[in-house]
């Protein structure tokens, strides 16, 4: 049994239905039900109006609408056709007459002509690196600056230092001296008044950043030093003593001469030290396999030299115009090098203590004979070679005496402290040697300062040192 409200509305349906069914529609999807007025979307023609006729919506074709069609001109479009007429570009084929125009190519044998000429004007260094002897070998010594007799030569002190150094003896030696100026660079330290953008390359980076800052405004000498007072870097003539060959450094030599290394010494760097040909290993010559690349890459247009050598330690004195011999891109570019290597700190300073005599002066090889160096570079005159050998000779037997000496208060003081079972494996050091050997020492070094003495003494007079040096000297020269 169906209940009789859902009768009811079974029956309502019913009728509804009928109702609509009995209506007149154009489509399964009527808009019978929607007001007279209101358009049915149309998707598939959304350009077409529709109109209504008894409130039924109707499509009627608007025929007018064909004319649409107009649209075909665009055919007419293929007019680009024409573009086909640009092919008669191929016409330019006729344009191949330029090809008469190759009688320049018989005037090209002219340009060569015209290029050597520019090579010659545009910049001097330009030639050089064209030339045999290298860009920067190739470039000449300039002339000595020398001033009058009794004229001062301004000096500065260029010297390299970390935090930890004592450098108080150049305020010590040299304050109130206003003929030398003290540039001390310490490359550890930012906020010192003077330091290097990086602490790399030993003593080089501040000889590099000196010239390079101070390009425009340098002294007469230039002396680049390390910050030790007393060293075995330093002269053995004058007692290892930086102050001392400060002091009696010719400022007229160094003029001459355009750079002078401040050691005189052949050992460790002459006559032939560094063979950029040999990647053997040697003592003393860790850098040796790595000079030939490092030679390349630092001066591309000199062809690389076979050796290279000066007297070690990499402390020299350089006057204005030979450090300006160069332009300051040339150091500029050195020093980038040195920033961008990936040569460690201690080889990388390793490779410049042979090149610094190549830099200033284009020379592989710079080895002065050492009583030359030493009388007309520091006013030490031995009256020749043989007797500077002789001074050498005896200072190299003081030397051995001293190790012996010293060997011997080790002993002494080993053998002292040992116990009795200890003793009997040690042999007791001779007694009353060591004072033998002082007295022996004591007279080498007492003929040995006498000797020196003499030779300054020499030194004094110019005459006798440009009769050592081999130069010509007239009444009123000076040194």
């Amino acid at each position: 049994m169906i209940p009789r409200k859902n009768h009811i509305i079974l029956i309502s349906f019913v009728v509804v239905s009928v109702f609509l069914w009995s209506l007149p529609f154009s489509s399964p999807v009527s808009g019978s039900l929607l007001p007279p007025q209101t358009p049915v979307p149309n998707h598939e023609q959304p350009n077409r109006p529709l109109q209504y006729e008894g409130g039924i919506p109707v499509r009627k074709p608007e025929q007018p609408k064909e004319p649409i069609q107009p649209e075909e001109p665009k055919a007419p479009v293929q007019p680009e056709q024409p573009q086909k007429l640009a092919q008669p570009e191929q016409p330019k084929e006729p344009e191949q007459p330029k090809e008469p125009e190759q009688p320049k190519e018989h005037e090209q044998p002219k340009e060569p002509k015209v290029a050597k000429e520019p090579i010659k004007s545009v910049d001097p260094h330009l030639e050089h690196k064209l030339s045999k002897e290298g860009a920067i070998g190739g470039i000449p010594l300039p002339p000595p600056v020398l001033k009058p007799i009794g004229e001062p030569y301004i000096k500065t002190l260029v010297i390299s230092s970390t935090a930890a150094e004592d450098v108080n003896w150049v305020a010590t030696n040299f304050r109130g001296d206003e003929n030398i100026r003290p540039a001390i660079y310490v490359v550890d330290d930012k906020t010192a008044p003077l330091h290097t953008p990086e602490n790399k390359g030993h003593e080089v980076m501040t000889y590099l950043t000196y010239i390079i800052d101070h390009y425009q405004n340098l002294s007469d000498v230039n002396i680049f030093l390390h910050a030790h007072e007393n060293s075995w870097h330093n002269n053995e003539v004058l007692g290892g003593d930086a102050v001392d060959m400060i002091k009696r450094l010719s400022s007229e030599r160094v003029q001459r001469e355009g750079y002078m290394n401040m050691k005189c010494g052949w050992g460790a760097g002459c006559p032939d030290w560094l063979h950029l040909g040999s990647f053997k290993e040697e003592p003393y010559k860790e850098e040796q396999p790595l000079m030939a690349m490092a030679f390349a890459q630092l001066f591309p247009f000199d062809p690389i030299p076979e050796v290279l050598a000066q007297p070690c330690c990499a402390q020299f004195a350089v006057s204005r115009a030979t450090i300006q011999r160069l332009p300051r891109e040339t150091y500029v570019g050195i020093r980038d090098w040195l920033i961008r290597t990936r040569q460690t700190d201690y080889i990388s300073g390793r490779i410049f203590e042979h090149i610094w005599q190549f830099i200033f002066t284009g020379k592989n090889v710079l080895c002065p004979e050492m009583h030359i160096c030493y009388c007309d570079g520091f006013g030490v005159c031995f009256d020749g070679k043989e007797n500077l050998g002789k001074w050498t000779n005896t200072y190299e037997e003081r030397k051995k005496l001293q190790d012996e000496r010293n060997a011997w208060i080790e002993s002494k003081k080993t053998f002292d402290e040992s116990s009795k079972e200890e003793r009997r494996k040690l042999v007791e050091p001779e007694v009353g040697r060591d004072m033998v050997l002082e007295g022996q020492i004591k007279g080498l070094t007492a003929w040995l300062d006498k000797t020196v003495e003499e030779a300054k003494q020499r030194g004094d007079v110019a005459q006798n040192r440009a009769k050592e040096a081999g130069r010509e000297w007239n009444d009123g020269d000076g040194f």
